[in-house]
């Protein structure tokens, strides 16, 4: 798979630009589908949101703030949320700076507007990074404005979206007063409780080099809580411990996870705010950056959506950015 997207870079003569291109407008087109999918679901026309006549796991997902959560063609909203976040970057940043970067004003809004009707707290989060890299915000004044808004956005979730308000409440039980009931068992809250408890339990048996590359499974079936704590007959992502990062820890240990942030750092591209000059490696880096921490947090699986294809483009747009800037030194 890895070989495959690097052919690709290859055959475009590592025209990195030209493939961030072509993915936003990719996202933009799932975005038109999600459009499509909101419609038919409010005209109760069901071959128009529910795609699992063409393939399982397009489904119906339900909730959310219109009855419906936009999934377009992907597995579920916040899969969704997380393949949007490169555009969503490009949109914020479009509107903020009145800038049409691939996209235009209207499609930058869409983009935004199927981001928020996934309702998936990753996508709200992404959103959030978007905003603070943009603006070069992590400032005071910027830092209680945002708190301000996630008090208001925190309240209106918790009282107008159930699931929303079923995950907070499954969550204190779990993470605050260690509740174990099956209302706080039989939810996301305690997928990620779970495989936290798993790859805590992984480092600390193997710290520095993990357990090896595709082993999580076993460490599941070893740590989980499912097997002692609570009996249940079915497993939560026992492959893919729900996180990237938590599967790292697990499978490479405190050096892995090391060694990738170390390759993030190095090959961020900053922008230069004393050259007042737009710079598109620097966009892109940012764009990539929110798609690849999105993952870690919530994308357990090293293949998903192409995941290599971005850590390769993050690769080379850093590689492009020196090869530029050496020779404009030149």
């Amino acid at each position: 798979t890895i070989l495959f997207f690097y052919y690709v870079i290859i055959h475009v003569n590592f025209n990195i630009k030209y493939l961030f291109n072509l993915y936003v407008r990719f996202c933009f087109v799932l975005v038109v589908l999600a459009i499509v999918q909101l419609i038919s679901y409010i005209l109760g026309f069901s071959f128009g949101y529910n795609y699992s006549w063409v393939f399982n796991k397009w489904g119906l997902v339900e909730g959310g703030l219109l009855g419906i959560r936009l999934n377009s063609i992907l597995s579920e909203p916040a899969q969704l949320a997380i393949v949007l976040s490169p555009a969503v970057y490009v949109s914020v940043r479009n509107l903020l700076h009145r800038d049409h970067f691939i996209l235009n004003k209207y499609q930058s809004i869409l983009v935004l507007l199927v981001s928020l009707l996934t309702t998936s707290s990753i996508g709200l989060f992404g959103m959030i990074l978007s905003f603070l890299f943009n603006t070069n915000s992590f400032r005071l004044r910027y830092f209680l404005f945002g708190i301000f808004i996630t008090i208001i956005s925190y309240n209106l979730a918790y009282n107008y979206i159930p699931e929303f308000k079923i995950r907070v409440d499954s969550a204190i039980g779990l993470w605050i007063n260690e509740d174990f009931s099956f209302e706080n068992t039989n939810s996301s809250s305690f997928v990620l409780y779970n495989n936290i408890h798993i790859a805590k339990e992984s480092v600390l048996d193997h710290p520095f080099f993990g357990t090896s590359l595709g082993s999580y499974e076993n460490m599941f079936n070893r740590y989980t809580l499912t097997r002692d704590v609570i009996n249940y007959d079915f497993e939560f992502n026992k492959k893919d411990g729900n996180s990237l990062l938590i599967r790292l820890f697990t499978e490479t240990g405190i050096i892995g996870v090391f060694f990738v942030a170390v390759f993030l750092i190095r090959c961020y591209v900053r922008e230069d705010s004393k050259k007042q000059i737009f710079n598109s490696n620097s966009l892109i880096s940012n764009a990539l950056l929110m798609l690849i921490i999105l993952s870690l947090i919530r994308q357990g699986n090293y293949m998903l959506n192409g995941l290599p294809l971005i850590f390769l483009l993050y690769y080379y747009n850093s590689i492009d950015y020196n090869n530029s800037t050496f020779q404009h030194l030149e």
